[in-house]
């Protein structure tokens, strides 16, 4: 997830399936809150959620 994150973190542009992705990665690897924090911050950027990452809030929570 390191290596992941730090491609994610330097993207020029970030779009629905780049958020989803490292979403859904944190989510399977047991880092709820991270997933959380990250939904969080492509919902205050404006990025819609598609299905996969409104699927994996819900996980994050559990």
């Amino acid at each position: 997830m390191e290596d992941a994150r730090y491609l994610f973190d330097r993207m020029p542009e970030k779009n629905v399936i780049s958020w989803s992705i490292i979403i859904d990665g944190y989510v399977q690897h047991g880092n709820p809150k991270e997933a959380l924090s990250l939904f969080r911050k492509m919902l205050y950027g404006g990025q819609k959620p598609d299905k996969v990452a409104v699927m994996d809030a819900p996980m994050a929570c559990a």
